[in-house]
């Protein structure tokens, strides 16, 4: 042993310290140091993101809801069964099918940045690539609908589906119990018309 080196002992038990970090203070239970487990605010669902690897940071996650819908002459937001969708974060890609009401939740997709959503309409064999936003919150963010109307390219709209029949005995449309207004209907129909501008 060299006279300025510390004794083997004391070595081992320094890097005991810094890699289990002592045990000192904890976070949900986990002891804290080089790891960092992020969890969702609720009780009945947490999802942790995984441990990071010593010396890198961990990365933040959440889940994704999407619903991909196809509005018809009736202007009612279809859901789409079967549509393939794909998001992209990071360095992860994800893929799944829509259900039958024409969502799909991914879990785990990292967030606090830019996601790469992949959307394809029937009968089309070009995907469209579609970029947002996302941030990190507890449970499941919603990105909105994937929206392809009257068969045009797919688009994202931050809004609840919708249902418009119209009443010809009437000469209204109708949302539920409620007329809507022509201006509205007007509104509507002139953004699609228009490619969603």
């Amino acid at each position: 042993m060299t006279k300025n080196a510390a004794p083997l002992p004391h070595v081992c038990f320094a890097l005991l310290v810094a890699v289990a970090g002592c045990g000192k203070a904890t976070v949900n239970n986990a002891p804290a140091g080089n790891k960092t487990v992020v969890t969702s605010a609720t009780q009945n669902s947490q999802t942790a993101s995984p441990p990071a690897a010593p010396g890198s940071p961990a990365v933040a996650t959440t889940n994704v809801r999407l619903t991909q819908v196809e509005v018809n002459a009736d202007m009612i937001d279809a859901p789409v069964e079967g549509a393939a969708v794909g998001i992209r974060a990071g360095n992860k890609t994800f893929g799944k099918m829509t259900s039958h009401d024409g969502s799909v939740v991914f879990e785990a997709v990292p967030c606090g940045g830019e996601v790469q959503i992949t959307a394809r309409t029937d009968g089309n064999n070009e995907d469209t690539v579609i970029r947002r936003r996302l941030i990190c919150e507890p449970g499941t963010v919603d990105l909105g609908l994937i929206v392809s109307a009257f068969g045009g390219p797919p688009a994202i709209e931050q809004r609840t589906p919708r249902e418009m029949v119209y009443d010809a005995n009437a000469g209204v449309w109708r949302s539920g119990d409620l007329i809507v207004p022509d201006e509205e209907v007007e509104k509507i129909l002139s953004k699609y018309q228009s490619g969603g501008k």
